[in-house]
């Protein structure tokens, strides 16, 4: 990704933009219009909306044509992207104590992009291909540089899915201890309960994976998880329905298990 190529639009400008060209909320903000208009009366809401299309007809976002305003063709190409893609590539980034980071990767036919909102402001960028998913995913949680086994230890079981997310959710941190005993409960064997406890002690950020087909419709091909401590890392998948596979693996495996999701 040499040059970033793309645009940025207020969430008003881009309920705008999409009421304009007639499209669908992009994947992932179904509620885009709740957001922004909630419980304004109609006179508020419109002067919102007529505020957004004059910045966007100021930028050239909006143009003229037949004396009513359309999209510019390549706004319109991303965003029809964006809101109409065949597959779809979600990454769920939570770095330890930060704010949750969303990013989303469309495809539609030989077109790609990213779409990512940070405070109500939406940013669109334009992708080469899959090659540049799996580079965005690696930037975005470079993987720790350990070997697969560091202590000599298999370090492989299964967790309840209920239990994982109890601790991924708590309001206040655990200590090693507290950790080994959820884990114990939720399924880890006490060898792997300590070593994994240990990561999530440590812990680094945790990166929730998941692919999407859209066409004939939407289905979920492919999720999993990648918890990152120091030192340390797992890749969790499904086992069995409520149950996580839990895996110790080295900076290789994580690679490996981040070009097989961007690329297959």
């Amino acid at each position: 990704m040499d040059e970033i190529l793309g645009f940025a639009l207020s969430q008003e400008e881009l309920l705008v933009a999409l009421l304009v060209a007639s499209l669908p909320a992009p994947i992932g903000f179904d509620d885009l219009e709740t957001r922004i208009v909630g419980d304004l009366p109609e006179e508020a809401h419109n002067a919102l909306l007529a505020a957004a299309e004059r910045s966007m007809i100021a930028r050239g976002f909006l143009v003229s044509e037949a004396d009513e305003f359309t999209l510019e063709t390549y706004i319109e190409t991303l965003l029809r992207t964006g809101t109409q893609p065949e597959h779809t590539w979600m990454m769920l980034h939570q770095p330890s104590a930060q704010t949750e980071r969303v990013i989303y990767f469309h495809q539609a036919a030989d077109q790609f992009m990213a779409h990512m909102e940070t405070a109500g402001i939406h940013q669109f960028i334009q992708m080469a291909g899959k090659q540049d998913i799996f580079e965005s995913a690696v930037q975005l949680m470079p993987p720790d540089n350990n070997p697969e086994s560091p202590s000599g230890i298999v370090a492989e079981g299964t967790l309840s899915e209920s239990a994982f997310a109890t601790i991924a959710n708590s309001p206040h941190r655990l200590s090693r201890t507290e950790l080994g005993q959820q884990l114990q409960a939720g399924g880890l064997d006490e060898k792997i309960s300590k070593l994994f406890a240990d990561t999530l002690e440590n812990l680094t950020s945790i990166t929730a994976f998941a692919r999407f087909e859209h066409v004939p419709e939407s289905a979920l091909q492919r999720a999993f998880t990648i918890v990152v401590g120091k030192g340390n890392q797992w890749v969790l998948t499904l086992a069995a329905p409520q149950t996580l596979k839990v895996r110790r693996v080295s900076e290789e495996a994580i690679r490996r298990v981040l070009a097989d999701f961007a690329h297959n």
